[in-house]
This record gives structure tokens, sequence and C-alpha cells, in this order.
């Protein structure tokens, strides 16, 4: 029974068939018909089991692609994504040195840069004996258009006059005698901040692949350095590598197309074995232009905080600290007339000392705020340097150990009334030493130094009167004191002139009529 099972199993199937066939045909040989019928039943079969196969391959070879495509599709789709949140990420950035030292890790972790390095393009003079600088030419204005006027002078009269000629933008040309300064970097290149790269016309026609980014405005790749003809070097160095180079751009304006070069960013892969591909350069260029449209809002948030600023300065010492004329000591004043003066002055100081308690405390209370210890910052020898000196000298706080906290504890304390000769004369020999130019209001300095001439300014306004006021005070305080001194001793003398004549009263026999006084 396993036999027959067996064999209805794996050839009853394919005798049966043949079988079949031989009775349909009736061939003069069955035999060899038979043997002939079953050889291609097996060929056929073979070509089915093929087919099969070649069928499953064509199947996963399918869902192999498939898959490479779903997941490129899904690579793409993160790296947008992650592109994505780092641009909104740098377009969220308060400062510019947060904003490029953000980006020198984003791109070192986006692409196979092991270096990153921002410059910033700056315009320099012409050297001596060179061509100067060519002028930028205007835009001629059309027939009929008076610049001066702002208005069109050739309309007939009754005739309604074209809108206002306004003159096309221009495309930004770059400075002949300019040169690139490295400002930011990664650690590993931190040397590098500070150098530059001199354009051509500064550097004997040196020709530079930066530069060539510049002119042309675009961007870079030289993805085998040591392969370039000719080599490039790095500051000096040949080194195998990727380089690429990619120009900031600002956007346009009033007067110019976009286009105008802020400056570059670098990438390399310089003394590895990695090399960058044009893939990390669309990423590099990707992020270029959130970079550029951040940092020029960057820099006008600044520019506006700036204004502000001196704004707030200019109310300070030409509004707000400007003494009225029947407040200005004169000789003539005494004690009465400069107490009301002083405590005018006094209300001032404290005005004053609010203001740089508020704009320069001792922690900054926010990233673009001022604190107190920017004046450490004063190069010696320059206005701000010497006003600090002079404020020194009327708090009587010196540099050293604790000094700023000593500083703004003193300032808030400082009484105009409590000064004397002594600091007077060295508060002014510090603000304005023998030859120096005088310090005045109008004077050039930055904002904290500012706030604090404006107290200087007016110590030197009312400090005379305020050691007028303390001697005529102590004269009078004097005065008083001997006229009472002498009150006393006058009537300690009255009082002993009259002691004897009552003795002597006293001793006399009583006169005639008179009772003799009563024993005690």
């Amino acid at each position: 029974m396993a036999d027959a099972k067996y064999l209805q199993e794996t050839v009853g199937p394919a005798l049966t068939a043949g079988l079949a066939s031989v009775a349909s045909v009736q061939p003069e040989d069955p035999v060899d018909y038979l043997a002939h019928w079953l050889l291609k039943y097996l060929a056929v079969e073979e070509q089915k089991a093929l087919a099969v196969k070649a069928k499953e391959h064509a199947e996963k070879e399918r869902e192999r692609v498939d898959a490479e495509e779903q997941a490129k599709i899904h690579e793409q789709g993160d790296n947008t994504s992650r592109l994505n949140s780092c641009k909104e990420s740098l377009s969220k950035e308060t400062s510019i040195d947060k904003l490029y030292n953000s980006l020198i890790e984003t791109l070192r972790k986006e692409t196979e840069a092991k270096n990153v390095y921002v410059a910033f393009l700056e315009q320099r003079e012409a050297p001596e004996g060179a061509a100067p600088e060519p002028e930028e030419e205007a835009v001629a204005p059309p027939e009929g258009w008076s610049v001066e006027e702002g208005r069109w002078t050739n309309v007939p009269e009754g005739e309604e006059p074209p809108p206002p000629w306004v003159p096309p933008k221009i495309m930004p040309r770059v400075p002949t005698y300019c040169a690139l300064t490295y400002k930011y970097a990664n650690r590993e290149n931190s040397w590098l901040r500070g150098k530059e790269i001199l354009s051509p016309a500064l550097s004997n026609g040196t020709a530079t692949v930066s530069f060539q980014a510049v002119q042309e405005r675009k961007s870079v790749l030289v993805s085998n350095v040591l392969e370039s003809d000719p080599p490039l070097v790095f500051h000096g160095m040949p080194l195998p590598g990727s380089f690429a180079v990619c120009p900031l751009l600002a956007s346009e304006d009033d007067k110019y197309l976009e286009g105008r070069v802020l400056g570059l960013i670098f990438i390399d892969t310089l003394s590895s074995s990695s090399y960058l591909s044009d893939k990390d350069l669309e990423v590099l260029q990707d992020l270029r232009s959130t970079v550029s449209f951040t940092h020029e809002k960057l820099i006008l948030e600044a520019k506006k905080r700036v204004e502000e600023e001196q704004a707030a300065a200019s109310r300070l010492l030409n509004e707000d600290c400007v003494v009225p004329e029947e407040k200005k000591p004169v000789e003539e004043d005494g004690i009465d007339e400069l107490e009301g003066k002083l405590t005018f002055a006094q209300d001032l100081v404290q005005k004053v000392k609010d203001i740089i308690g508020e704009r320069m405390p001792m922690e900054r209370k926010d990233e673009h705020g001022h604190e107190l210890s920017e004046i450490s910052t004063f190069e010696a020898g320059t206005v701000a340097h010497r006003v600090v000196a002079s404020v020194e000298c009327l708090v009587k706080v010196a540099q050293g150990d604790g000094y700023l906290k000593d500083l703004s504890d003193a300032l808030s304390k400082f009484d105009l009334l409590a000064v004397d000769q002594a600091v007077m004369d060295e508060c002014k020999l510090k603000l304005n030493p023998e030859g120096a130019e005088p310090v005045t209001k109008e004077s050039e300095m930055p904002f904290t130094a500012q706030l604090l001439v404006a107290l200087v300014l007016l110590v030197l306004e009312f400090g005379d009167a305020a050691i007028k006021l303390a001697t005529l005070k102590a004269e009078k305080a004097a005065q008083e004191e001997a006229a009472a001194a002498e009150a006393a001793a006058a009537e300690a003398a009255a009082a002993e002139a009259a002691a004897p004549a009552e003795e002597q009263a006293e001793a006399a026999p009583p006169a005639d009529g008179e009772e003799p006084p009563a024993a005690e």
C-alpha cells in the first residue's frame, strides 16, 4: 500500500496524462511515444518551475527596489525635515555670535566638513600711489525729469504728468581694495580668527578661490585640493582633502539688487581622508540663505538698539541734566540760595544714579543689555577710561578684589554734598589730564561711559557750590559758637561783678529806723 501510494503521488499524474495521450493518438510505437512525451513533460515542468522562480525573483527584486526607493524617500524626507529644523533654529538666533557659532556646529553635523569658518568682506583704502577706488556711476535720469525739483519739467500744460521717475536698482559692485577677515571658526581653527585674505589689488594680483567666489557671487567646490590646477594651499600649507566656499549675499534694498557680498562661509576636510560632495555643497547653500537673512535682521536690530541708546544718552546729557540759569551757582549765593540750588542738583544726581543702576547693573538683564563690567574693557588713555577714572575718584573706589561690587555700592550711595576740595581736584585731573582734549558731553564714547560722564559733569558743575556751602555753614557754625561763647563769658563776668556788691550790701549796718535782718 505504501508503494502504491508513493507511485500515485509522484509519477501517477504524469503517467496518467501520458497514457491518456497514447490512447488518444494511438502511435505505431506507443512505448517510444510515451518516452518522448514524458521527456517533453519534464521540460515543460522545468520551464514552469523556472518561470515561477523568475517571477519570485522579479517580485523580490521589485520589493527590494521599492524598499530602497522608500528608504531614499524617507532619508530625503528626514534630511529635508532636519535641514528645515536647522534653518528654523538658525533664524531664531538672537545675536551674530550665536548665529555663526550655531552655523559652524550645524555644518559639521550635516556635512562631511571637518572645519567651518566665516570671513566678512571689508573695504580698504587704496595703497599709496594706486588708482583710487572707482566711483559708482549714477543712473542718468530720463529727459524731462528734474532731480533737483523731483518732477517732470517737459509736460505740456493741461496734461497729466507721468508717474515720478524712480532710479532703477543696480547690481552692487565688489570693492577693488578689500579684504576677507576671518571672524568665526571651529575650535580647532581658532587661530584663524583675525587673519585676512587680501583682494588681488592688494596682494600683487594673487588670485584666490575665495575672491573668485566673491567676484562671481557663486559657490565653489574643490573636490580634491591636491589635484586642482594649480594646487590650492591653505595659508601657505598644501594639505589633502576637499574645500568649498559659499558667499553670504545681502538681500535687495532701496538702492541695490540682491547680491551684495557680506562675506564667505568656508567648509573643508583638509588633513583628513574624507571628501566633500555636491550634496554637501547643496546643504551649505541651503543654509546660506537663512544665515544671510538672519544676519541682516540682527544687524538691523543692533542698529536700532544703538540708535535708541544714543537717543537715551542724548536726552540724559542734553535735556535731563541741563541746568536752568536760575539754578546755576553764582559767586553771590549765600547759604539759603546754595541749599536750594544743591537740592535741585541732588535730584538730578539721583536721577542719573537711577539710570546708571538700571542701564548698567552688575549683571545684564538680557543678552543685549549692558553691565557694569564693560567699564573694565575701556582702553587706557581713551575718553571712556578717563571718565571711569574720574568716577573712581568721586566715589573713592580703587581697582582690586570686589572692585565692581564696591563701585556699584559706592555709586548708589554717592552724595554730592560730601564732595571735598581734594576729591574735586583729583576728579578734574583724571578727567582732563594736562594736554588732553577736554571731555564734554559731545565727546565720543560708549553708551556706558556716556551715562557715567553725565554724573561727573553734574559734580563738576555743582561740586564747588557744595564745598562753598559746607564752608559757609562751618563758618556760620563757628561764628555762632564764638558768639555763644562770648555771650556766656559776658554773662559770667556780669555775674562775677554783681557778687561783691551783694556781699557789701549784706555786711552794711541797718539804716536808721530799719530792722536788722533776722538771724537764720
